[in-house]
């Protein structure tokens, strides 16, 4: 492997005609070239990784990806800061989906397919972003769920506070993400800096996306402006409730950014009531220039 990578250095660093060539000073090294590519091999199966993670409910597993000190996660517009701030979020969201389960549970399927990395790498190489797509399958059927065991002060809760056990209910979504991440090395190891998630469409896996994105569809108010949440997603009952902040909600978010801040512009239960735009972390690799969303 290491000898094919190192033959397509090399292969890279020859002059190509027709093309403006730097000065040998100004050109990488092979082995910077070598180093650059098994970065990017690197961060791209990392990216991957977190989504086999995710899809078997390993949550535990997913916040030790990210670094020690000044991790944030920012999902749907709700943005959590720190280690005990991704505990809230991942526990306080997520694991609502197995009942606070932290690992694989019958009926439910929560796959994640992610695709599309594009990494760009700082030049010093101790730091990168990745901008990456993803489709998520979310189904879960009626049958009953398994009585867990207490760990580590974290209780898979299968059943309710009479003892009864609990049903997850029918659900059968298809979803398109957009995954924007900020990378760190750490020790010789990337890890996750900042991770943000923007859902910018759902729709009801029968009917895919043949529902219109307008409100009052696919259980939006009917009084619900564009761009805003299901009011379910707002009440104060659901273990996600991003409107009240932490300490208040106990899994609140630190901060709730704008739509116009990330330009994650929701479509929960809703196809698409806006564009998504969030920004790229890369330039046109032609013009070498930052894209803007302006129409021209």
């Amino acid at each position: 492997m290491i000898a094919r990578i190192a033959a397509l250095a090399a292969l890279v660093a020859v002059p190509q005609a027709g093309f403006a060539q730097p000065s040998a000073d100004a050109r990488p090294s092979i082995e910077q070239r070598i180093k650059a590519v098994l970065d990017t091999n690197e961060l791209e199966r990392f990216f991957s990784i977190y989504g086999y993670q995710q899809d078997k409910s390993l949550y535990f597993e997913n916040i030790e990806l990210f670094v020690d000190k000044g991790a944030e996660a920012v999902f749907q517009n709700a943005e959590y800061r720190g280690k005990e701030g991704l505990a809230r979020f991942w526990y306080g969201h997520w694991a609502h989906l197995t009942h606070n389960a932290f690992v694989p549970v019958d009926g439910l399927m929560n796959d994640h397919l992610l695709f599309q990395p594009v990494v760009t790498l700082a030049a010093d190489g101790q730091s990168a972003r990745l901008r990456g797509h993803g489709r998520g399958y979310i189904t879960s059927y009626q049958g009953k769920i398994r009585v867990g065991q207490s760990t580590d002060g974290f209780t898979d809760k299968f059943v309710d506070e009479k003892g009864q056990q609990q049903s997850m209910g029918p659900l059968a979504l298809v979803q398109d993400y957009i995954y924007e991440h900020s990378f760190v090395k750490e020790n010789g190891a990337w890890k996750l800096k900042r991770w943000t998630l923007c859902i910018y469409a759902t729709g009801k896996y029968g009917r895919g996306y043949a529902d219109l994105p307008i409100p009052g569809i696919m259980g939006n108010e009917a009084t619900a402006k564009h761009g805003e949440r299901r009011k379910q997603d707002m009440d104060s009952e659901t273990p996600e409730r991003p409107h009240e902040l932490y300490p208040e909600n106990p899994v609140g978010p630190d901060e709730v950014l704008s739509a116009e801040q990330t330009g994650c512009f929701i479509a929960k239960n809703q196809v698409m009531a806006r564009s998504a735009v969030v920004p790229f972390s890369f330039v046109n690799p032609v013009t070498g220039k930052a894209v803007t969303w302006k129409n021209r």
